[in-house]
């Protein structure tokens, strides 16, 4: 009799385990998929129309909320189905319901929410001690580059101060600019500092350089109609040193590309003369050497006759 009376309450003891379990995973999955659907990626403030400032959400966190989301939804298939065959789990139809119709109803409004998020593509610490970041955003061909600075940074998020935002597609703007010798070719967004320690450079891919920042000036470049903001104003050879060595890649690169220059091609990449004529005063020799054969090449190029214009 006795051994009964402790069988019956073992049995009751993990029903209510399994009962509270099962409850507990119904709340949590509840909570992590309103969350997933209702808490952004990234978002922004504006003052006047102008971007001031990008918060984003930390990229640990987001990952483990999402494999929380899909760790929940995989429970509750199983709670549910148990419940229903096997009478393991209460309310089974309640775990399939939330399973089926609130896991996918968050996904979607997490996507659709978060079409272009802005994300982190380099970090660099200038010599003015504060951190700056390439930032992007993007979907389908509409794309917004920026150089941002750290304003506020807690576990849970990082506030970043918008010093300014230019395309990355049409219309466009970038200036070529060879990296030093040795630097590693990441797939997208590069952060450097000018040699004379004034500036972060943001380079898009390979030598293309589409925004700067000086520090000292607070002064932004990217794609302006304004001569003296817009990025194919400043030297190809802005993070050569004196005694820096030039990434053979990049000097390969650009000498092709002006090589290729026609009156039919727009000038993205095309140094400007009087940057480069400014260049001939560098005191890296190698440096003076190209900008003197870059010269070169510009002004054979004002020497020949026109290229036809292209058809329509």
């Amino acid at each position: 009799m006795h051994e009964n009376v402790v069988g019956l309450n073992r049995k009751l003891n993990s029903s209510r385990r399994l009962t509270t379990t099962a409850w507990v995973v119904y709340g949590l999955s509840l909570v992590t998929f309103l969350s997933l659907a209702f808490i952004p990626l990234s978002w922004v403030t504006y003052d006047h129309w102008q971007l001031q400032t990008i918060t984003t959400v930390n990229p640990f966190l987001i990952r483990t909320h999402l494999i929380l989301a899909f760790s929940c939804f995989a429970l509750l298939l199983l709670f549910g189905l148990l419940g229903l065959t096997m009478k393991k789990f209460p309310a089974p139809w309640v775990a399939l319901l939330i399973a089926i119709v609130g896991f996918p109803a968050s996904c979607g409004k997490y996507a659709i929410d978060n079409l272009a998020p802005w994300t982190t593509e380099a970090e660099i610490r200038s010599p003015d001690n504060r951190a700056y970041y390439f930032m992007d955003s993007s979907f389908l061909q509409g794309q917004t580059l920026a150089i941002t600075r750290l304003k506020e940074q807690t576990w849970l998020t990082r506030q970043m101060e918008v010093l300014g935002t230019t395309n990355g597609d049409n219309p466009r703007s970038w200036a070529s600019v060879i990296r030093p010798a040795g630097t590693p070719d990441p797939d997208y967004g590069q952060l450097y500092v000018s040699s004379d320690k004034t500036m972060v450079i943001g380079i898009r891919t390979g030598f293309k350089c589409y925004m700067s920042y000086n520090f000292q000036s607070n002064h932004f470049r990217g794609n302006s109609e304004k001569e003296t903001d817009d990025i194919k104003g400043i030297s190809p050879f802005i993070l050569i040193g004196r005694d820096t060595e030039m990434n053979p890649a990049d000097v390969k690169g650009v000498v092709d590309l002006i090589n290729s220059h026609t009156t039919n091609n727009n000038d993205n990449g095309y140094p400007r003369l009087n940057v480069l004529e400014a260049d001939l005063n560098h005191p890296n020799i190698k440096v003076r050497s190209l900008a003197k054969e870059f010269i070169e090449i510009i002004k054979s190029h004002e020497k020949s006759p026109a290229a036809p214009p292209s058809p329509s």
